[in-house]
């Protein structure tokens, strides 16, 4: 049995920015919910109910901070797929382009 496993590097580029500004993104708004969270339980609004709010929003806020880190972990491995993808093709180019082309003395 032979397997073929096409790989667009363009593609995989693609996907990885896109990766990236997808988290920026996210990474963005969680930042700011998180500063206007902390400044609402802090000062504004003082009761038992907005320290349990604040609990679990902070408890959110971990768990959205450990998949922003399984995205970065995502996005290592896939530039450094592209990276070994990248050395194979120029590697076979460089093999190819060694070759002999008068092999019928032409």
């Amino acid at each position: 049995m032979q397997i073929t496993i096409n790989v667009n590097i363009n593609t995989m580029r693609s996907e990885c920015e896109k990766c990236k500004n997808q988290r920026s993104q996210l990474q963005q708004v969680m930042k700011r919910i998180h500063d206007v969270m902390r400044v609402l339980s802090l000062v504004k609004w003082i009761s038992p109910a907005s320290r349990a709010l604040w609990a679990k929003f902070s408890l959110l806020y971990m768990q959205i901070e450990e998949a922003l880190r399984i995205v970065d972990d995502y996005i290592s491995k896939l530039e450094f797929a592209m990276q070994q993808y990248l050395e194979v093709d120029r590697k076979i180019e460089d093999r190819v382009g060694g070759l002999r082309t008068d092999i019928f003395g032409v």
